[in-house]
């Protein structure tokens, strides 16, 4: 009989709780509220937010492409690796150059040119382009086009190196920067059966002090 006295106060107590319907709306009205049933990041949003429109994605595309082919335009990639090349040809001729200067202090001319404009060593041997240059250079220099060559033509007491820049006459430093086309580039002493590749022009020179390219 305790056991049932027990459990009927407690349903009257949970009755009481509820009698008043009021409090009873309260709670159901805070259950079916707005606040929890919608994602926790649109809380304090605005009601007005949206996303891009299909026009607006389009202009930003648009705009996106003038501003990258403007700067493609304005760096010219073709033309900076071909300024690079030629800033190497350059220093390439500087090095032998010097080298040269140094083996004509020791033997009091400069070293022969082979039939194919090559730097020929005292035994007659003809040194290639990228080979050792006896004790002078451990590698002569190559042109970094393998269509490409560079020339040498020596008199004994006078030399000429030669290269073909690949910007041509856009190089002021190029032997005829006035020239109207690649032909007229070429370097006026340079060998008339000597070229600097296949069709190539030498249009780029450097000399001993004696004489000019």
């Amino acid at each position: 009989m305790a056991e049932k006295k027990i459990r009927k106060e407690g349903y009257n107590s949970f009755r009481a709780v509820f009698s008043d319907w009021s409090l009873f709306k309260s709670f159901r009205w805070i259950a079916n509220s707005e606040i929890f049933n919608r994602p926790a990041w649109t809380i304090n949003s605005k009601k007005n937010d949206r996303g891009f429109t299909l026009i607006e994605i389009i202009i930003a595309i648009a705009l996106f492409s003038i501003f990258i082919a403007g700067a493609i335009n304005i760096l010219d990639p073709a033309a900076q690796l071909q300024k690079a090349n030629d800033a190497r040809r350059k220093s390439d001729l500087s090095q032998i150059q010097k080298a040269l200067e140094t083996y004509y202090n020791d033997f009091a001319k400069y070293p022969p040119s082979s039939p194919s404009y090559k730097i020929m060593f005292p035994d007659n041997t003809e040194l290639s382009w990228g080979g050792q240059f006896g004790s002078y250079m451990v590698e002569l220099p190559k042109d970094s086009k393998s269509s490409q060559s560079y020339i040498y033509f020596s008199t004994g007491q006078a030399y000429y190196l030669y290269a073909s820049l690949e910007r041509k006459n856009k190089d002021s430093q190029v032997c005829n920067p006035d020239g109207n086309s690649a032909t007229d580039d070429k370097c006026t002493n340079s060998p008339a059966s000597a070229s600097c590749g296949s069709g190539v022009v030498c249009n780029f020179g450097v000399s001993s002090p004696n004489v000019n390219p």
